[in-house]
């Protein structure tokens, strides 16, 4: 997937970025430019790119957000060994 930002009249912010099918950011940082005032993707023919394995995409999303330490919300003032 790819979205872009496009400010007219503005030289700041314009920027491209592209998604894999799980929502993974494939350009880190995003593609930036002065003034940009379209977006488009270019299509191939069929057959020239492989089809992704989504299946793989999502167990190597699961397992990546497994590895995340997860946080939890706790009430302020609760916390702390001082209240």
């Amino acid at each position: 997937m790819m979205t872009s930002v496009l400010f007219a009249r503005v030289k700041v912010d314009n920027q491209i970025n592209m998604y894999n099918g799980c929502g993974k950011k494939l350009l880190n940082p995003a593609l930036s430019f002065g003034e940009l005032t379209s977006a488009q993707w270019q299509p191939y023919p069929n057959g020239v790119f492989k089809k992704p394995n989504i299946q793989g995409m999502q167990r190597a999303a699961a397992e990546e957000e497994a590895k995340r330490p997860k946080r939890t919300f706790q009430m302020p003032g609760t916390g702390s060994a001082f209240s």
